[in-house]
């Protein structure tokens, strides 16, 4: 058998907290989380922005000023309850989205310049998952973990990628 010798813990959230950054290039960030927590419950909510202008990594002096700018968010949330003494059940759920618009190579000399190309990026996790302490001496957890991710790029090389992917678990522990 396996024995535990880390536990990997998320800090719930309580109150509120946030923040803004502006910066060169008319970039920005803000960020915002808040949350509620007792010793039975807790529940968190978050999310962050960015947005950018950006640079080009085409070489300027041959005409390439076109600057590749940045869109992106990501919303996550948690819950947490303490059914009984012995019993623990938890949900996160994280939602996030970029557009990145990227330099290419330019036909026919194949050399790096300014192309109409855009990278997208959306995906979708999360985990529920109920903890159970004492049966038979050990603690145990059955969990479903889930994502699904979809990647794509358009303009020039085009691509689209979809992936997702389900995981039942159960494990248990010697109790401490």
């Amino acid at each position: 058998f396996r024995r535990v010798l880390f536990r990997s813990t998320t800090r719930e959230t309580q109150g509120l907290s946030g923040s803004v950054e502006a910066g060169t290039y008319g970039t920005a960030r803000a960020t915002v989380s808040g949350g509620l927590r007792t010793d039975r419950w807790a529940l968190g909510l978050s999310a962050a922005g960015l947005r950018s202008d950006g640079v080009s990594k085409a070489d300027e002096d041959d005409a390439n000023r076109e600057r590749d700018g940045i869109d992106a968010w990501t919303v996550s949330g948690s819950a947490r309850l303490q059914a009984t003494a012995a019993v623990r059940l938890e949900a996160r759920l994280r939602l996030s989205d970029s557009r990145t618009e990227v330099d290419g190579y330019v036909l026919p000399a194949f050399t790096l310049g300014d192309t109409a190309e855009v990278a997208k990026s959306r995906s979708t996790s999360g985990l529920l998952r109920a903890t159970v302490d004492g049966p038979l001496g050990f603690e145990h957890q059955l969990s479903l973990s889930a994502y699904a991710i979809d990647l794509g790029q358009t303009g020039g090389a085009v691509f689209d990628y979809d992936a997702d992917r389900q995981v039942w678990r159960w494990q248990r522990s010697e109790e401490h």
